[in-house]
Order: structure tokens, then sequence, then C-alpha cells
């Protein structure tokens, strides 16, 4: 029963009694008794359809070819730590000049087609 209890998520082996007596009316040892049925749940499964609030109203048009020039970061959600990562950067290269930097430097023939690591 320790084993059971540990796989599916619960701190205790007196937690997972609890719980499974609550919802299957008898102990797990009775359970194991011949004869014995469980009440059983079918498989959750969800449907999420995002939708937006209003239609945009796009346009396909052709451009001159241009260059993009940034700069990376690579966050996790974990633990909102990507709020404060991206705050953090934003300031990094507000306090730097980087914006200036670039736009005084772009020069097609002067730039290499990507720029790495400022």
């Amino acid at each position: 029963m320790v084993d059971a209890a540990f796989k599916y998520g619960y701190n205790t082996p007196e937690s997972f009694l609890r719980a499974f007596s609550r919802l299957h009316g008898i102990s797990p040892s009775q359970a194991r008794e011949k004869g014995r049925t469980l009440r059983a749940f079918p498989r959750l499964s969800f449907h999420i359809q995002i939708k937006g609030v209003e239609d945009m109203n796009d346009k396909i048009v052709e451009k001159e070819p241009f260059q993009v020039i940034g700069k990376a970061l690579e966050v996790t959600v974990k633990d909102d730590q990507n709020k404060k990562d991206i705050s953090g950067f934003l300031e990094r290269i507000k306090s730097q000049r980087l914006y200036r930097f670039l736009k005084a430097a772009y020069r097609p023939a002067r730039l290499p087609w990507r720029l790495h690591g400022f």
C-alpha cells in the first residue's frame, strides 16, 4: 500500500487509505478479496477552445527584403521566473543603450548577417 500511496501522490499511506475508503466504501485490503467490486470512473478529457474577441482585418503585402537584429533570452515559466527574467532583460537593454547602438551601427555592409552576444 505504501507504493500505491506514493505512486498516486499521497504524502502518507494513511492519507491514501482514508481517500480510498471514502471513495470505494471499503479498505484496500477488502478490495483485494475475491468478488469485490470498486467504483470506477471514465478517464477525464478536456476540450479547450480559444477564440479571439474581435476579428482581425489582416492583409498580405509585399515588402522589400530587410534584416532583423535582436538579442536572445531563454526563460522558464516555472515559478513565474519568466516575468522576472524578461523585466530584468528589458532593463539591461535600456541601461546598456543597446537599442541606440544597434540603430547607429546598422549599415548592411558593416554588419554580419546575424549579431550574437552584446
